[in-house]
């Protein structure tokens, strides 16, 4: 009964509806700035979504533009834009910029760079299970990609240092792994509230998520975030675990 009078005073006092209960418990009824820091840093932001072929640059991108995920799989191919939208998850309203969805191809690497050299928010899709299973293909390649975006961020980063120095206030772009297809893994689909801390944890002390971390330039540099996107809620999910790095990190 006291949870239940809590939430609708902070309804009706905050205009904040509270997200699920499994991912953000309640810092929105007790914390209300937190609803405040979360739509200041990620509205109108430049998103980058960076990856090879497979890992669900298009199915993010779509969620984030219309809240919906694509009924079946597509390539992209080429470089393709994509208009601004708003995004609205249990009350917080968030307007994502336009963009552009670009290959997963190496031969992409040039579009790539461009993407980031605009972008607010730099996002690298990598499979987890592939990870995991410490498939050599997919661990080859994320180290490759990792390097190629380190390159750019180093340089954006001596780009928006100079701005600073002459009174231009922009920040370098904020650099996330998104580690995904978490569902193809046994162990994931059996986690509770409980334990799911514990899954990151052995996730991140992979030696080849080590190496990728350590290339990013460590986790002062890059946030690493997990899960799934099989269906509608699962993806909401992993969007709030990435919402709340800002104000949990940052």
């Amino acid at each position: 009964m006291i949870a239940e009078w809590l939430y609708k005073k902070a309804e009706i006092g905050c205009g904040i509806i509270a997200p699920p209960s499994s991912y953000l418990p309640l810092p929105w009824i007790f914390y209300p700035w937190l609803y405040k820091t979360l739509k200041a840093f990620w509205t109108q932001k430049k998103i980058a979504g960076l990856g090879a072929r497979g890992v669900g640059k298009t199915h993010l991108i779509q969620f984030l533009q219309t809240g919906t995920i694509p009924k079946q799989y597509k390539q992209t191919g080429g470089t393709i834009p994509y208009p601004e939208a708003k995004l609205s998850l249990d009350g917080l309203n968030l307007k994502i910029t336009e963009g552009f969805d670009v290959s997963g191809d190496t031969s992409a690497y040039a579009e790539w760079e461009k993407i980031v050299e605009y972008a607010d928010i730099v996002l690298y899709l990598v499979r987890a299970d592939l990870l995991i299973q410490e498939d050599v293909l997919t661990i080859k390649r994320a180290e490759s990609d990792i390097k190629h975006i380190k390159g750019w961020l180093d340089s954006q980063t001596s780009y928006h240092d100079a701005l600073k120095k002459v009174g231009f206030l922009k920040n370098a772009p904020r650099f996330y792994i998104l580690g995904t297809h978490c569902d193809q893994d046994s162990n994931f689909n059996k986690l509770t509230s409980f334990n799911s801390g514990d899954y990151q944890d052995k996730f991140m002390q992979i030696p080849a998520v080590k190496r990728l971390i350590s290339q990013a330039g460590g986790l002062t540099k890059v946030k690493v975030i997990m899960g799934s996107m099989k269906t509608q809620e699962q993806t909401k999910e992993l969007v709030y675990k990435l919402l709340q790095q800002e104000n949990i990190n940052g």
